[in-house]
């Protein structure tokens, strides 16, 4: 084979590479585009996934915040429910307390007329004594206690001051020196106040250099 005939075939072949090349070129240049557009559309499929977890879980936290609330609302109500029915079988029971205090005044002024209770019966007096044993005891199984505050300082949350009595001893200022009438609380609530007469003091040595 001629020198010529070498080369042109050498450029013949350098020729057909070439253009093998770039048809290669032209093919997967499309198929790279597909993947780079299957890449983009996966991040924005990912991305909207993404977007609409965020959604869900923003949704999810207002609606546990939602029950939470409503469920701490019911506890609430249904707990002011049950200490509403509490205070009202209270102040039934209250009343009914308040009813028979009369009944243990009346006691109270029987012992109190010592001459005439012990001038009746022993047999008598020991059934009404029962009797009054009985009745305090039922009371204090509703927890009703007897305010009877004779030597007490006066207090008007707990005393009803119906007379002033005149005290020379100086300690007995504003102290309960009589009970007229005995009160009651219950629950360490005060049902009826106690009727007292409460001391004042006066100064004897002042009387003593107005009467000089």
């Amino acid at each position: 084979m001629s020198t010529h005939k070498k080369h042109h075939s050498e450029d013949s072949a350098d020729l057909d590479t070439q253009m093998d090349s770039e048809a290669f070129d032209e093919d997967i240049e499309p198929i790279l585009d597909d993947e780079g557009d299957a890449g983009q559309a996966k991040k924005d499929k990912t991305a909207k996934l993404k977007e609409k977890l965020k959604h869900c879980e923003k949704e999810k936290q207002q609606y546990l915040d939602s029950w939470q609330r409503e469920k701490a609302e019911f506890l609430n109500a249904r707990k002011r429910d049950e200490e509403a029915k509490k205070q009202a079988v209270n102040f039934a029971r209250e009343d009914v307390i308040i009813s028979l205090l009369p009944v243990l005044d009346s006691f109270e002024m029987a012992f109190a007329d010592t001459k005439a209770y012990n001038d009746t019966p022993e047999q008598w007096r020991i059934g009404v004594e029962q009797i009054h044993a009985q009745l305090l005891t039922a009371l204090e199984s509703h927890n009703v206690k007897q305010i009877s505050p004779e030597g007490q300082p006066f207090d008007p949350a707990y005393h009803e001051a119906v007379d002033q009595t005149l005290v020379h001893e100086k300690e007995k200022d504003n102290t309960i020196v009589e009970v007229v009438q005995k009160g009651y609380s219950m629950n360490d609530r005060v049902i009826r106040s106690a009727k007292v007469k409460v001391g004042a003091h006066t100064d004897t040595s002042s009387e003593k250099r107005d009467e000089a």
